[in-house]
Order: structure tokens, then C-alpha cells, then sequence
């Protein structure tokens, strides 16, 4: 209960710096339980708290392929001129932790609109260029990428919230002491994963790239997203995507020739991302271990 203003002001400044939404937050906590004792595989809900701006959930269980996780369905989700209808695809089993991930980039969905949320995965996306000539530390790299995304970050911070609650649930505890929330943190994927991002390094993942190499591989992915992103701002945008793809792979523009005498010069190159990589680490860890002020 937050019974006067300066409690009010206290609250919200907790909220803010966990980096969580109460609504989603308190919204995922109530309708996991129906979701996850019912043996229905479509469930619609529309009794969703109005400042979330979503009119319509529709969350559809299914058997999805092994490397292929829970998501939000950008395709079919819409804004309607009474708010967003969303689609959520979840894996049978899911838990807790993995609804409120979802729910979280719904939000940010609702926030920022579809065009901006596709451009801000652009920088994933544009991996699809070198689909034929993937190697080992190219699929190590892009896998770095996308957990340094804003977006993923954001919603790692929402799903470790989730798996804490689901922990103090089977504890049957309200309150978590510094060494309990320290132990449960370290079991965590988010925590796993900062430090591979804390820890990155070009030279760690890219042994096997010289410098000119690397340098072109930078080159195409910078060109790829730039190019990912004019074509979003395009009206016929689904169009001129397909024929990029098969313009890609009818010039090859992806080949890394050793007589390749062209000099490459990323305008984000290698101490770029051995900079922000992991700080996008840093980034994750500080507000998965600002959590605990919401348990103490």
C-alpha cells in the first residue's frame, strides 16, 4: 500500500530503476496461472489494464523447433485505432520468466511502433545477408549481437524478474536476503550471459579473420543494415526486400576472396564493438543486480 505522495514518488523511482513496467509486471503474474494449467492452445484475452494501450492478447501454444524460442509475432501484431492487438508465440511448458520476456517487447511494441522496433533489429537482421557462408565465428558473433540489443536486454531484465518470483514461490518466501538474491542471480542466463558480453573481444571470437577481413566483413554488415533501413521507410517495402535478397545472391556480395585487394574502412569497426558489446554487458548486469531492491 503506498500511502501518501512521497511513498508514491518512492515507488515509482524503485520501478524505474529495475527497469521493469508494473503493469506487465503484475498483468503476467495474473494470467500465467490460466495459461499454464488449461490444456487450450489458443487463449484471447482483452481484460488487459488500459494504459498498457493493448486492446487484444492472443498467446498461441505450440510445439516450436528446438533453437527456436518463445516470440512476439511482429507480422500479425497491429495497432488499431483503439490500440495493439498482439500475437504472442510460446513454446507447450512455458514459464513465467518467459511470458513476462514477451510481454516485455510487446510493450516496447506499443511504445515505439513496428517500423522503429524492426529498424532497431536491423543490426541482427542484416546477418541474413551472409546466409550461405556462415562459418563458426561469424554465428558466435551474431549471437553476441543480438543478446547486446537494447530490445533483448530490456526484456532479459523483465524475464529475470520473472524467474526470481518463480524461485520465491517455490521458497514460499516474500523477501529475498543479499546472499539468497546473489544465489539466485548467479543461476540465471541473463547473469551467464553479460559476462560473455563483458568478456568479448574481436580478436577472441575472430581468429581466424586478418585484419582486411575483418574490416570487409564489418563493411557489408554496416552497408546490409543501412540498406534494411531505407528499405523500411519505403511503401512498398516487402517488395524491395525480396529483391534485395535475390539480388544478394545472384552478386555475391558476400565473398571473402584471399586476392580481395580492396582497402575496407567500417565507419563501426573493431574497437567499436570491443567497446560496445561489453558495455552492453556492463549495461545488463547492473539492472538484473538492481532487482534486489524490489525483494529486500
Amino acid at each position: 500500500m503506498i500511502n501518501n505522495f512521497k511513498d508514491f514518488n518512492q515507488h515509482n523511482l524503485i520501478i524505474e530503476r529495475l527497469h521493469i513496467n508494473k503493469e506487465i509486471d503484475l498483468y503476467s503474474d495474473e494470467i500465467y496461472p490460466m495459461i499454464s494449467k488449461s490444456d487450450k492452445s489458443i487463449f484471447e484475452f482483452t481484460n488487459i489494464p488500459y494504459n498498457l494501450n493493448i486492446i487484444k492478447l492472443i498467446i498461441n501454444i505450440k510445439d516450436i523447433a528446438i533453437g527456436v524460442s518463445e516470440q512476439l509475432d511482429l507480422n500479425k501484431s497491429k495497432k488499431t485505432k483503439n490500440g495493439w492487438i498482439i500475437y504472442l508465440n510460446l513454446k507447450k511448458g512455458f514459464s513465467l520468466d518467459k511470458l513476462k520476456h514477451e510481454l516485455n517487447h510487446a510493450l516496447r511494441l506499443t511504445l515505439i511502433g513496428k517500423d522503429k522496433m524492426i529498424k532497431n533489429l536491423n543490426h541482427i537482421k542484416s546477418q541474413n545477408i551472409f546466409h550461405f557462408i556462415k562459418d563458426s565465428e561469424m554465428e558466435r558473433f551474431f549471437y553476441l549481437m543480438y543478446l547486446s540489443n537494447d530490445e533483448e536486454i530490456n526484456a532479459k531484465v523483465m524475464e529475470t524478474n520473472g524467474f526470481i518470483k518463480e524461485i520465491m514461490n517455490k521458497w514460499v518466501v516474500d523477501k529475498l536476503s543479499k546472499n539468497e538474491f546473489y544465489f539466485i542471480i548467479k543461476g540465471t542466463d541473463a547473469y551467464r550471459q553479460s559476462n560473455e558480453l563483458i568478456g568479448f573481444s574481436c580478436n577472441s571470437v575472430f581468429k581466424k579473420y586478418d585484419e582486411n577481413k575483418l574490416n570487409k566483413f564489418f563493411y557489408i554488415l554496416e552497408e546490409n543494415k543501412s540498406e534494411l533501413d531505407r528499405i523500411q521507410d519505403s511503401y512498398f517495402s516487402k517488395l524491395r526486400l525480396i529483391v534485395k535478397v535475390f539480388r544478394d545472391v545472384f552478386k555475391n556480395k558476400t565473398s571473402f576472396k584471399q586476392d580481395d585487394k580492396n582497402i575496407y574502412k567500417p565507419k563501426k569497426g573493431k574497437k567499436f564493438y570491443d567497446r560496445w558489446i561489453p558495455s552492453q554487458g556492463e549495461k545488463l548486469k547492473k539492472r538484473i543486480l538492481s532487482l534486489y531492491d524490489h525483494y529486500e
